[in-house]
């Protein structure tokens, strides 16, 4: 099987399908901080809308969310998983910008 980056318009499509479930995952993410903490840092691989990472972030965390329907914020990482993801080497330009 092979990969073609998505258009635009599939991006927005796949985001407007997953923008549902953004309540859920925000609650879903609150009941694992009541139960365990707010994580010093958190990585969220297919992050989707990023719904939990924005939360992890508003509590405090250095969180960042990997796919390829996020948002412009500079903690979202655009990239396709179906491929290796090396986060420091791949996106040292990022972490730069937020140590």
């Amino acid at each position: 099987m092979s990969y073609t980056q998505p258009s635009i318009e599939e991006i927005e499509a796949r985001r407007a399908q997953l923008a549902p479930f953004d309540g859920w995952n925000e609650r879903a993410f609150c009941q694992i901080v009541a139960w365990m903490g707010i994580p010093p840092s958190y990585l969220d691989l297919g992050s989707g809308t990023g719904a939990m990472v924005n939360v992890a972030r508003k509590l405090g965390s250095n969180a960042y969310g990997v796919d390829l329907i996020n948002g412009p914020e500079h903690w979202f990482i655009h990239h396709d998983l179906t491929t290796p993801l090396r986060t420091f080497e791949d996106y040292r330009q990022t972490f730069d910008l937020i140590t």
